[in-house]
Formats: C-alpha cells, sequence, structure tokens
C-alpha cells in the first residue's frame, strides 16, 4: 500500500529520488524529538543480576536505568 509521497514499506531507499529524500530530511529536521533517560544510577544495581544493591528481591531492566546511547 502507498502512502501519499508515492513510497511503500517495501521500497529500498537506493531508488528514492533525491528530492523525496531532500524531503523527508526537511521533515525530519523540523520535528521535535523527546529524548530521556532512566534514573536509577547504574552504580546501585548488580549488572550481573540486575537486582537492587539497596533493595534487596528488586529488579531493574530497560528504561529505568541511567544508560544513555544508540538504541
Amino acid at each position: 500500500m502507498e502512502n501519499t509521497r508515492g513510497s511503500s514499506k517495501d521500497t529500498v531507499w537506493a531508488s528514492l529520488s533525491n528530492n523525496f529524500l531532500s524531503s523527508i530530511s526537511d521533515l525530519l529536521k523540523h520535528c521535535t524529538f523527546q529524548v530521556t533517560a532512566g534514573e536509577v544510577p547504574l552504580s546501585e544495581i548488580s549488572l550481573k543480576t540486575m537486582e537492587s544493591r539497596l533493595v534487596p528481591n528488586l529488579f531493574f531492566a530497560g528504561e529505568v536505568l541511567d544508560v544513555d546511547g544508540v538504541t
């Protein structure tokens, strides 16, 4: 199924015109993105078990951890 710009989910990036790629670039440059980081410092958990060093039997994973990087 094609969208209003003439691309589909199966479109290969290399097949898109420079004008189309420029339009996508302009759109992304004007979007607002929110970036968040968790609040639980890695120093407060056991990295082997992901258990809190402060509260026994409390485990953490994912976005609650204070880790930044490419995801």
